[in-house]
């Protein structure tokens, strides 16, 4: 049973970062909680996942994480497959990227999150602009 219940903690960490419900969001993540992502870098805590969260809501308000898949890979971690999406508010366009995460679950809570998504797809279609991959834009960082 514990791993399909780590397995709803990773689900509800991603329904409610991209809902900008970030009490649930601190009730499913360990107060040392850190996430690894290669375009943002180490971030750790709640107010930093709020502050990530909150830049990518300003730009993209219907902005929503489609988990396309679950894994239990260890006892302790689960694999998700998701596609991230939204509609860029100032130009009226859509863009969407895949992602997988590897989330560490300890005592029903979150302790560390790797994240891998095609940062490199959503800008180009961000910008409309071929080539476009950057590491890290400002405004979500």
């Amino acid at each position: 049973m514990q791993a399909e219940d780590n397995k709803i903690i990773v689900q509800r960490f991603f329904e409610a970062a991209a809902n900008g419900d970030f009490e649930e969001v601190g009730r499913v993540i360990d107060p040392g909680f850190t996430y690894h992502d290669t375009s943002t870098g180490k971030l750790h805590g709640l107010d930093e996942i709020e502050r990530l969260f909150t830049n990518f809501r300003k730009r993209y308000p219907d902005l929503s994480i489609t988990i396309e898949e679950l894994a239990d890979a260890e006892t302790d971690r689960v694999v998700a497959r998701y596609t991230m999406s939204g509609t860029l508010i100032f130009a009226d366009r859509q863009v969407a990227a895949e992602g997988m995460s590897i989330g560490r679950i300890h005592d029903g809570r979150i302790q560390g999150m790797r994240v891998v998504w095609d940062v490199a797809s959503w800008l180009q279609q961000e910008t409309e602009r071929p080539g476009t991959a950057l590491r890290c834009h400002k405004w979500w960082c």
